[in-house]
């Protein structure tokens, strides 16, 4: 970032979703119903920051609708019973904070840091995602 300027974080307010050990979801007091739960709902709040970066991603969106879909399948691949998803679904609901930058910005500086941040951490929740799989088996 340039000259440890942080104010298009705090702009647009972004807590990221991340897998964290009180997850549980690392090699130590791994619980496979926790984690799996924390890695759904954290697919189902990247799903705001997502669409932000699909509204402002100029160009081909092709890829980034690949990986809409994929992450949907992911979700839907993970076993979790149906009582949890449902219980996160609601929750997801409840707590939906429409995560809506100023749209009217003429900052590209501004939008195009936090596209970057958004799939920085997406990519950093995915590998978490991964690794936390390969747990359950």
């Amino acid at each position: 970032m340039c000259d440890e300027a942080t104010n298009s974080l705090t702009t647009y307010n972004m807590e990221l979703p991340q897998i964290r050990k009180k997850d549980k979801c690392f090699e130590t007091n791994f619980q496979k119903k926790k984690c799996l739960s924390r890695i759904v709902k954290g697919f189902q709040e990247y799903k705001k920051y997502l669409s932000f970066v699909r509204q402002w991603i100029e160009g081909d969106k092709r890829q980034l609708d690949a990986m809409l879909s994929s992450t949907n399948i992911l979700v839907d691949l993970l076993p979790l019973e149906n009582k949890i998803r449902e219980r996160i679904a609601q929750q997801d609901k409840s707590n939906e904070q429409a995560f809506n930058p100023d749209q009217s910005s003429e900052n590209t500086w501004d939008k195009q840091l936090a596209i970057h941040v958004i799939l920085r951490n997406f990519v950093l929740f995915m590998e978490s995602t991964i690794r936390a799989i390969r747990f359950t088996n």
